[in-house]
């Protein structure tokens, strides 16, 4: 059986090899974050830049690399205020991967339904049911407009929203704005339809 010819190396030689094996393993890690580095500021001024396709796709990106975009948080949430909805869902969405925080974005969201209602919907369907509670409170809120808005989103959700029905049931025969009451009853409808459907 040969031997191996490691094994016959002297000492010295053997810790040499290992040395220069652990050196070149950590210049290739730091090459990596080199590389890293540069494409993170690279996305980040993309999000500045004046193409749509640009921004969407830098904070897209962005959204993909996990902890490694975590100092990206700030400029995705200058973003999120971008005067076009497809990038200011683009950017939430980012921002709730990255940050894992809902306080400011499901406003986004919220406010981009009416504009870009498949991409806001898609992030909604992400997060899941975290994003299903804040909305169900603001049936109760103070402002119709507000409760109207929260209605129809929850119908938009359908069989996401279905933690929602008990309390559009209520809301829908104790509003007293009857297009509040409209809009309930009618998620309740898109919520229950669709739930229908699923179970089929």
């Amino acid at each position: 059986m040969p031997s191996n010819p490691v094994r016959n190396l002297p000492p010295f030689i053997i810790i040499s090899l290992v040395m220069l094996s652990c050196a070149h393993e950590t210049r290739q890690e730091i090459l990596q974050r080199k590389m890293t580095d540069k494409n993170l500021l690279d996305l980040i001024e993309e999000l500045r830049s004046d193409n749509l396709d640009n921004r969407i796709r830098a904070a897209n990106r962005l959204g993909l690399m996990s902890d490694a975009a975590l100092s990206a948080i700030p400029a995705l949430e200058d973003t999120m205020l971008d005067p076009l909805p497809e990038v200011r869902v683009a950017a939430s969405r980012a921002y709730w991967r990255l940050s894992g925080s809902l306080l400011q974005t499901l406003p986004v969201l919220h406010d981009a339904l009416e504009f870009d209602r498949t991409g806001s919907l898609e992030t909604l369907r992400e997060i899941g049911l975290p994003a299903v509670a804040p909305i169900i409170r603001a049936l109760d809120d103070p402002e119709a407009d507000i409760r109207r808005s929260a209605a129809m989103t929850l119908g938009w959700m359908t069989d996401l929203a279905e933690n929602a029905i008990p309390k559009l049931k209520t809301v829908a025969t104790s509003d007293p704005d009857p297009d509040v009451k409209s809009a309930e009853s009618d998620a309740l409808i898109a919520i229950r339809l669709d739930k229908a459907t699923v179970s089929k």
